[in-house]
């Protein structure tokens, strides 16, 4: 009779090696390159992690030299401009982020995190199709973005700041006015993006999210609430308590915005008294506006 055969001992499953994204950096001085280069170095290793490489085709972010107009250009004309980190002297309005000289490396990596959860789901750039779009004639010209309200000035020295998600000028306006009486301090964005990029530079002691954030956010207000909820994209240990904000009325909605994680659920037009009672608790909350 032959010998049994030695079981055979399953090979160890080797440990898992985190996945680096690749960047581009777009532009810049051979100093600012190299410094770049080396800090990205550092960060391969994090989750997620981060790697510079040479060709925008094999980038799946970018970090843009936007004081000189040519780099942005190449960027918007390629079809990119929210996968890129802006980087300027004075505030850029075209892009999914930016960022002010002197570069601060925390800072540019709270952007491509932010950056970096916005497009996870989505499909990667072809090469064939990025160089299509780069050799295309540029678009039409589209209204300038409105600006982000990143500092605006305090009703109270100190008063806690509540973010507002609106793709509606005159929502905002109209709830901007509300938070500055109550004396509290408005900070406005008009799509998913512009609050993903505000949530990573300020801490907010509230935040009111429109559920139709329109044709122009990458994120619906659902999507982007579970987003706040489930995945610390924010400053503080703690994500800012939610209330969703919608014209649609019916019990389905608000099974909703619970599915999403929303502390509460207004409707428009709004009770403006349910919006005070909601946000009285924060008139004498410690938590201060942002930096």
């Amino acid at each position: 009779m032959s010998p049994a055969l030695p079981a055979s001992t399953p090979a160890a499953t080797p440990a898992a090696v985190p996945i680096a994204v690749p960047i581009a950096l777009v532009g810049f001085s051979a100093f600012e390159r190299q410094a770049l280069g080396s800090y990205l170095r550092l960060m391969e290793q994090r989750q997620p992690g981060y790697v510079a490489v040479q060709s925008l085709d094999e980038a799946r972010l970018l970090v843009v030299d936007a004081d000189h107009a040519g780099f942005a250009q190449q960027v918007q004309r390629a079809g990119r401009r929210h996968e890129a980190v802006y980087v300027a002297s004075k505030m850029a309005h075209d892009g999914g982020a930016w960022m002010l000289r002197p570069i601060d490396p925390q800072h540019l990596l709270r952007e491509l995190d932010v950056l970096a959860t916005l497009l996870r789901d989505a499909p990667p750039v072809a090469p064939a199709a990025a160089a299509a779009a780069a050799a295309a004639p540029a678009p039409a010209a589209e209204p300038p973005a409105p600006p982000l309200q990143l500092r605006p000035p305090s009703p109270v020295q100190g008063s806690p700041a509540v973010l507002l998600v609106d793709d509606s000028d005159i929502a905002l306006r109209f709830l901007e006015k509300t938070i500055t009486d109550l004396g509290l301090t408005p900070y406005c964005a008009r799509s998913s993006q512009e609050a993903l990029a505000l949530l990573a530079r300020e801490a907010f002691a509230a935040v009111l999210l429109d559920i139709d954030l329109g044709e122009h956010s990458l994120l619906d207000g659902l999507a982007l609430c579970q987003r706040i909820k489930r995945e610390h994209i924010h400053l503080g240990e703690q994500p800012p308590p939610l209330a969703l904000v919608t014209a649609h009325h019916g019990a389905m909605q608000r099974v909703r915005a619970d599915l999403a994680g929303a502390d509460a659920f207004l409707t428009k037009p709004l009770d403006l008294d349910a919006l005070r009672a909601l946000l009285k608790p924060l008139l004498s909350a410690p938590l201060h506006a942002g930096g």
